[in-house]
């Protein structure tokens, strides 16, 4: 399946341009609309401080369980195991792929 997926963006240029775009900045735009649900939801300024500082937390959290896991549990990226895989970018700068920052920044967003 991953090998399709990454032969069809691979083969039209802008399905290519979608994906890097998405993988670039969805995860931005999510946090600032996480952000602005809690500037708009909060009601006094206490609570919009709480949210914020949970938020932090959580974020902090995340990442220090990214970093032991991703310490413990070494995953390499697909384009190392599958051979027949079209990079669409240049070598990330980590050759592990798990836990995916992405995926870190989604979890501190939705358990802040």
């Amino acid at each position: 399946m991953t090998i399709a997926f990454n032969h069809f963006f691979a083969a039209h240029g802008w399905s290519t341009a979608l994906a890097i775009s998405a993988a670039d900045y969805l995860i931005f735009i999510l946090a600032c609309v996480a952000v602005f649900v809690v500037l708009v939801r909060a009601g006094s300024k206490m609570a919009r401080v709480e949210a914020f500082r949970n938020l932090a937390g959580s974020i902090i959290a995340v990442y220090a369980a990214r970093w032991v896991i991703g310490s413990l549990w070494f995953r390499s990226r697909p384009f190392v195991v599958f051979h027949t895989i079209k990079k669409l970018i240049a070598d990330p700068i980590t050759v592990h792929s798990f836990p995916s920052g992405h995926a870190a920044v989604a979890a501190a967003l939705a358990t802040a």
